[in-house]
């Protein structure tokens, strides 16, 4: 019987196309929708794969035709490109707006760009979440790498080569320019050397290194090799430098901008009008091959905090936060998704300092060559791939973050272009300790720190998500146990509270009881107690399985490195 649906669909197909040739769109656009309507049923009860992949194929085109199609009916413009079974899904142009030329493309440009763009701005993280380093037990060593890469060239610039240090600092840009015939006198340098001096200590691994490759670049910009590049320079003409080094400032130079100096000229113009008598500027230049981390891949087993740690490097980061799944990048429209990551990574220049955080990256960028790789899927990975390269364009301020539980199924290309990639393992012994805490809170509990150790014993080989639903399930035995509960007894402050028959006070009651008493709001559960935790165990499994933990730690041999 299910046949008939899709001979009705065929039927309707080929009304909608004999329609559409003939530029009665209004009457087409029905047509297609009935099509849709019975090859969706139709799907439902085919059995054969190949049928139904190439029903779906069909589907997807004629799809494609009836959204344009009512495009162009929404706008009441002229129809749309003709029909075929071979069409490519192409995102319909706007009709111009009266005024507008035709001609140009620019205005059109602009808008779509303007519309990808909005589209990528619900992933910019406004708020910060309300996840900081503590939150995230163990991972010293990733939460250090972090550091490097997020934290240390946002706040410590100074640390990386092609920073400029002003003095005095109310003048914030000075332009490099080659100037020629400006008499030398109209700005004085007298010989001086910036001495600054800094320490951090006591800093975990893994907040170090985040901190190296964020905050330290901007606060200690002492840590990084520096050279002066104008000294001896006197209004009275005295002795001056033949060449002035490699430049940026703030990335507004050239790397490679060489001025010859003489004493007839100058080559340093600030873009704000020097007064009679200028204070006194001293121009330091970084030297050296330091450059902060530019992509980062974090890998593990499900749940084990890989996400969570992003969270936490958009607390601790001065920037941008960009959180970016599949379904951000991914378009039904012909050369869009390639779009959307450029514009996507030019949002994160503009912003930039700024970090592009790629949840489940492998959904992106699994191995070229696959059977099930798309023309689509293997357009997108191209431009990632060319974005992260970052060739053309100033991207020492975007930090790339990703995360995965398939390592093996990252493209190779893909994969070399993060320097570091960082194992998430299941947690330890003391960060599961930290991570019952974490996850009970304020909760009422008397546990001892003996029985949080004990805790984390029992669960050898749980991850911080197991470990999660874990303390949500104990979180209910309190209420549990009220509901239960056949006595209560009430508390000093006048709430009444689940007991045993042999309690002080206790009272022969149900909550039910009190509750139609009108004492609802006066009833409270008792303090979580071990025995809770011990009652939920029992029941609890943990969801890495050892054949999982033995592809991760091949991967970190490989590849990789432990955090």
């Amino acid at each position: 019987m299910y046949s008939n649906f899709k001979e009705q669909a065929i039927e309707y197909v080929k009304q909608a196309v004999h329609e559409d040739n003939q530029g009665n769109y209004s009457n087409a656009f029905p047509l297609y929708m009935n099509a849709l309507e019975y090859f969706k049923t139709h799907l439902k009860y085919e059995k054969n794969p190949k049928i139904k992949e190439a029903i779906t194929q069909k589907f997807t085109e004629y799809l494609r035709r009836a959204e344009e199609i009512r495009a162009v009916l929404d706008d009441g413009g002229a129809g749309p490109a003709s029909n075929g079974d071979a069409a490519v899904a192409t995102r319909p142009k706007s009709k111009p707006k009266d005024g507008e030329g035709g001609g140009g493309g620019g205005d059109g440009e602009d808008a779509e760009q303007s519309k990808l763009r909005s589209g990528l701005n619900s992933a910019i993280i406004r708020e910060k979440p309300n996840v900081n380093w503590n939150d995230v037990a163990g991972l010293e060593s990733a939460k250090q790498a972090l550091q490097e890469a997020v934290i240390l060239p946002v706040k410590f610039p100074q640390f990386f080569t092609g920073s400029m240090t002003l003095i005095p600092s109310s003048l914030d840009v000075l332009l490099l320019k080659a100037m020629i015939g400006m008499p030398l006198g109209s700005l004085r340098i007298p010989p001086i050397e910036l001495l600054l001096k800094a320490m951090i200590a006591g800093l975990e691994s893994a907040k170090q290194a985040l901190q190296e490759a964020v905050i330290l670049p901007m606060k200690f910009p002492q840590f990084f090799y520096w050279k002066s590049l104008l000294t001896n320079v006197f209004s009275n003409g005295g002795s001056s430098p033949t060449e002035v080094e490699s430049v940026m400032i703030h990335g507004l130079v050239k790397p490679s901008f060489f001025v010859i100096l003489r004493p007839s000229q100058m080559a340093l113009v600030s873009i704000i009008p020097i007064p009679p008598s200028p204070e006194i500027f001293i121009l330091n230049a970084m030297i050296g091959k330091r450059r902060p981390w530019r992509a980062f891949l974090l890998y593990g087993p499900p749940g084990t905090g890989k996400s969570y740690l992003a969270k936490a490097v958009a607390t601790e980061a001065d920037s941008t936060f960009f959180s970016i799944s599949s379904s951000d990048l991914v378009s039904k429209w012909m050369g869009e998704s390639e779009k959307l990551v450029s514009n996507l990574f030019q949002m994160a220049r503009e912003s930039a300092p700024s970090i592009i955080f790629i949840d489940e990256i492998d959904s992106l960028c699994g191995q070229r060559g696959e059977g099930n790789e798309s023309e689509a899927s293997r357009r997108i990975k191209t431009e990632l791939l060319v974005q992260m390269q970052g060739v053309g364009n100033n991207d020492q301020k975007v930090l790339v973050l990703a995360a995965t539980n398939t390592p093996y199924a990252l493209d190779q290309a893909i994969r070399r272009r993060f320097d570091k990639r960082i194992y998430i393992p299941l947690p330890d012994l003391k960060a599961r300790q930290h991570i019952f805490k974490v996850h009970l809170g304020d909760t009422p509990h008397n546990l001892t720190e003996s029985d949080f150790e004990n805790l984390a014993r029992k669960t050898e080989g749980f991850s911080g998500s197991d470990i999660s639903v874990t303390v949500k399930d104990v979180l209910f035995e309190p209420v549990r146990k009220t509901q239960d509960a056949m006595f209560f007894f009430k508390s000093t402050d006048d709430m009444w509270v689940p007991c045993g028959p042999k309690q002080r006070g206790a009272v022969q009651v149900s909550m039910q009881e009190l509750a139609e008493q009108g004492l609802a709001a006066k009833i409270l559960p008792p303090p979580i107690t071990k025995s809770d935790f011990d009652k939920v165990l029992v029941k609890q499994k943990p969801t890495v399985s050892k054949s999982d933990l033995n592809v991760h730690e091949r991967f970190t041999k490989e590849f990789g490195e432990e955090g």
